[in-house]
């Protein structure tokens, strides 16, 4: 990798990335994807659009840099080898001043099967070809740009690397996966499986709100929120009927509700046992419904990252680095019964094995191995239990 390389990483807070475990753990891939030679700038740009605090870090490069990565996200994933195809790239060709990885757009992503693992990113990042999708104003999601530039003034730096960017070279074969927003998702496919007779709901773990709030439109029920995430929280309050910016284990409420969810949030607590307790015995009513998603491990992809002797822990998804627990559909539903609850309905999210995963497979199932091919296609599991009246 260059050792003349400095990466300018846009954040509103460094310290909030280096509080926040996933965000740190995107760091550490995107570290790791570059080398021990590149150099580390953080530069926090509060309101001001990242492109715009990353355009005025520019100006100021020290002597001796001689190419530099502009990230105005880092809750990003790249497939491993985008960096040296990148730096490869320029190597290459004199005359190119700046290059960029093709965005993986999620159309793309979930068509290959919602890959899990950076192996399986890998072998997506060789279909993608020179089109790439642009920032919100108009920018890379990453660039790698060339410093050697005439720039007689702070004003001709700022046009040059304008134009640049606006003429970037993007680079088959390589892909920049921006990551779905940690604390904000309607999780529309489970909407349908809050009971219509609900009052009230209770959404463990509830981030800014998003699904809550499509509830009780939809609804009508009155949503009461618990989030840790204090800025999470605050969005939530503006949208749900009451938030507490509390732990779990912690919380006290003083009524119970029609129905719980704990939507991806389970496998991520050091002691899960106890928040079901306090669900089944504290916050469900007699007969109430309890709506969990927990991710499945044994998706077609994190099989594929185990039987290549691999198991690299990502800023989210299946193999997200908070996970504490490992669930497959069967697994889980047999946990949440041992606690008490009795299964309702399962609904089972979706994706496609890849016919080169599937070929493998049956062919080992013809030698006798018992394979799950439920499980592999199916990347989490909703579970609807019910307390006994």
């Amino acid at each position: 990798m260059n050792m003349q390389c400095l990466v300018l990483a846009a954040c509103q807070s460094h310290s909030r990335i280096t509080a926040n475990p996933e965000a740190t753990q995107a760091l550490h891939l995107l570290r790791s994807e570059l080398g021990t030679g590149a150099r580390w700038q953080f530069v926090e740009h509060g309101d001001t659009p990242p492109w715009e605090a990353l355009q005025e870090a520019f100006l100021s490069i020290p002597p001796g840099v001689t190419r530099v990565l502009l990230v105005p996200n880092p809750w990003i994933l790249l497939a491993p080898g985008t960096l040296r195809a990148l730096h490869a790239t320029l190597d290459d060709n004199p005359s190119l001043h700046a290059v960029c990885p093709p965005l993986l757009d999620w159309t793309r992503y979930e068509a290959a099967g919602n890959p899990q693992c950076l192996e399986a990113l890998r072998a997506l990042a060789d279909s993608c070809d020179s089109k790439f999708w642009a920032h919100e104003d108009g920018k890379p999601f990453l660039a790698l740009v060339r410093t050697n530039l005439p720039h007689p003034s702070a004003t001709e730096i700022r046009l040059q690397l304008a134009e640049m960017l606006t003429r970037i070279h993007t680079v088959p074969r390589t892909c920049v996966a921006v990551l779905p927003p940690f604390h904000g998702s309607a999780r529309l496919e489970v909407l349908p499986l809050v009971p219509a007779e609900a009052r009230t709901l209770l959404d463990l773990g509830c981030g800014d709100g998003s699904f809550g709030a499509r509830v009780q439109s939809l609804t009508g029920a009155r949503v009461t929120g618990i989030e840790s995430n204090r800025e999470a929280a605050l969005k939530a309050s503006h949208r749900l009927h009451r938030v507490l910016a509390d732990d779990l284990a912690t919380v006290r409420l003083a009524e119970r509700f029609d129905v719980v969810t704990a939507l991806d949030i389970l496998e991520h607590l050091p002691d899960p046992e106890a928040a079901l307790h306090r669900i089944r015995d504290e916050w469900l009513v007699p007969g109430g419904t309890l709506i969990t998603s927990l991710p499945n491990s044994g998706h077609w992809s994190v099989v594929v990252e185990l039987l290549a002797g691999r198991c690299t822990p990502l800023p989210s998804g299946v193999l997200c680095i908070t996970h504490r627990r490992l669930f497959t559909p069967q697994s889980a539903a047999h946990w949440l019964e041992s606690h008490g609850f009795r299964l309702r309905a399962e609904h089972p999210v979706r994706s496609t094995v890849p016919p080169s995963v599937a070929e493998a497979l049956r062919a080992a199932e013809s030698h006798g191995m018992n394979i799950a091919w439920d499980s592999l296609a199916t990347i989490q599991c909703v579970h609807v239990m019910q307390t006994h009246p």
